[in-house]
């Protein structure tokens, strides 16, 4: 399973009406698909997603909570024609040494489910930095 089935719904509606698509049907200016990209070509192969509260990887059906997953680097986009299309593009490493990425949208199609879950990442690593 490839992580381009994991851009949010507002992605994959504002690519089928472009005219300018790349290969997957994504828009060729596409920022997130080319950190996607790089980030897969690194070995970050794995595409997560939420399920009961805490991170699966989609392909494997291992589930990893907020003490099991690290944050290695994350990326912020704003929607070129709706600023309110955001997302965040997380490059995670698990416990178990599975890399992967998840993206996050955030602001009016935020989930409150990733949402919780990065907010509760967040705190235990500035308590572990305390």
């Amino acid at each position: 399973m490839r992580f381009y089935g994991m851009l949010s719904r507002r992605h994959r509606k504002d690519s089928i009406m472009k005219e300018d698509k790349d290969t997957f049907g994504l828009p060729a200016n596409n920022h997130e698909l080319d950190k996607i990209r790089e980030y897969e070509a690194k070995g970050f192969t794995s595409c997560f997603g939420m399920r009961l509260g805490v991170l699966t990887d989609l392909c494997t059906g291992r589930c990893y909570g907020v003490d099991n997953v690290k944050i290695i680097d994350e990326y912020r986009y704003e929607g070129m024609s709706d600023p309110s299309d955001q997302s965040i593009l997380y490059v995670l490493e698990m416990g178990d040494g599975t890399k992967g990425l998840i993206l996050r949208p955030y602001g009016v199609y935020a989930t409150e489910e990733i949402d919780l879950f990065m907010t509760k990442m967040s705190l235990q690593e500035k308590n572990m930095n305390t």
